[in-house]
């Protein structure tokens, strides 16, 4: 089980079966709730703010946020490699 305070740079993003998607910050949960929270507890006990049901979500997903430009240096493309590959097409 994944406690808040492992992931406490990240966001959780919640869609509810209405259709309804949040964005939480953890470290928001960790100030109210503590960090030794485990997700599955959190993603039991909310509530979504449009139809107000609870633990009927659609979508429960981690988002890390931070250090993206770590994040995007797996995205460069070399020149080389794309000349490569546009004379595959």
């Amino acid at each position: 089980m994944t406690l808040l305070r492992h992931i406490a740079s990240s966001h959780l993003s919640i869609t509810c079966i209405c259709g309804h998607t949040g964005l939480v910050a953890v470290s928001d949960l960790i100030t109210k709730h503590g960090a030794d929270l485990h997700i599955d507890t959190v993603e039991l006990n909310a509530v979504c703010k449009r139809c107000k049901t609870k633990g009927t979500f659609k979508r429960f997903q981690i988002i890390f946020v931070g250090q993206s430009h770590l994040a995007m240096k797996g995205s460069d493309t070399n020149k080389e490699n794309d000349q490569l590959e546009g004379s595959l097409k």
